[in-house]
């Protein structure tokens, strides 16, 4: 099976019998969490840290941007709020906090 676009990406989990939940690390304001969920995905963990980082990559935008962010994410994806699980913080961090074997994907958004 080929997928053109990333909102197919529940029918190749299913194509490929592999669970329906994923991880998106790097979510920003939330677009593509609500699309994979609109989409067919039951269970989402959204990782993101949400704030300034100080760090080479981060893009150098103020905590305000990001707390918008954030608050758009929350927004876009509360039709689905039982698929999701939103942990605020490092990738390296919060991984800790899913479950070994538990996802079909993992969508790096970097």
């Amino acid at each position: 099976m080929e997928i053109k676009h990333r909102v197919q990406l529940p029918e190749l989990l299913k194509h490929l019998n592999l669970p329906l939940t994923g991880i998106e690390c790097g979510c920003a304001e939330g677009f593509n969490a609500k699309d994979l969920l609109q989409n067919g995905i039951e269970k989402l963990f959204m990782v993101d840290a949400w704030e300034r980082l100080n760090v080479s990559g981060d893009g150098g935008n103020e905590q305000e941007w990001h707390d918008k962010n954030y608050n758009e994410a929350m927004e876009r994806v509360s039709p689905f709020k039982d698929k999701v699980t939103v942990l605020r913080g490092l990738t390296t961090e919060m991984a800790r906090e899913i479950p070994d074997n538990s996802v079909g994907f993992v969508y790096l958004d970097a």
